[in-house]
């Protein structure tokens, strides 16, 4: 199932401390679906991109509400406000808290890894 949004702005932590991600609104997630790590697909005036997708707190900066945010492998363009489609393939983790940016970036690359490997096959 494709799900679609509008790229609208986070808080550039992702691109300046760990890796950058296009952010949507989160009322866009699925009810049923857990919090946490996904391999996705995403299309982009159609392209399409392997993406590392996020549903949930932002733990590292102590914040409680649910954002969505997707980090697109091979990618690197500002797309503010575009529109953009995205599907949701395979659960990679639940959310997990970390006490600093450079472990996030660790577990980050740990399942960019995963998703390359599922998104491949």
């Amino acid at each position: 199932m494709l799900y679609k949004g509008k790229v609208i702005r986070g808080l550039g932590n992702g691109k300046s401390k760990a890796f950058a991600t296009i952010n949507l609104d989160p009322n866009l997630w699925p009810k049923n679906l857990d919090k946490g790590v996904y391999a996705s697909f995403v299309f982009i005036a159609d392209q399409k991109y392997m993406g590392a997708l996020y549903f949930g707190p932002r733990k590292v900066l102590q914040q409680e509400e649910d954002v969505l945010e997707i980090h697109l492998l091979n990618f690197d363009q500002e797309i503010y406000r575009q529109e953009v489609s995205f599907s949701i393939e395979r659960f990679i983790r639940g959310v997990q808290s970390f006490s600093s940016f450079p472990l996030m970036k660790k577990q980050i690359e740990k399942d960019i890894l995963a998703i390359k490997k599922v998104l491949s096959n």
